[in-house]
């Protein structure tokens, strides 16, 4: 995720994908549901949304992503492939408080 601008993603146990050396996925397990992140290069979010899709595939069940409210793009991109927008709440990412948006993937 660093590679593609996520300075601050912790180092944890998860399934890390590479799309088309130019993105990344991270599905964290979760039991029922898997938690979602994704990074891309600058000159390649064009394809975030196909990204997205195979990610979706790939995972096989519900999805969660928590995206920081400072990128609204990343949201429309989620909403643009069936994530539906729970709310917003407060969180710590990586260590520090964090104001994200909780939206959800159903199969």
């Amino acid at each position: 995720m660093r590679k593609y601008g996520v300075d601050e993603f912790p180092d944890i146990s998860a399934n890390f994908f590479s799309w088309c050396g130019c993105g990344v996925v991270c599905l964290i397990d979760k039991g029922s549901y898997s938690e979602i992140h994704i990074a891309m290069k600058k000159g390649s979010r064009h394809l975030s949304r196909d990204m997205l899709k195979d990610a979706i595939i790939k995972a096989g069940k519900p999805l969660l992503a928590l995206i920081d409210v400072k990128y609204k793009n990343v949201c429309n991109v989620a909403k643009k492939v069936g994530f539906k927008m729970v709310g917003k709440m407060r969180c710590r990412v990586a260590g520090q408080p964090k104001e994200v948006i909780e939206m959800r993937y159903q199969l």
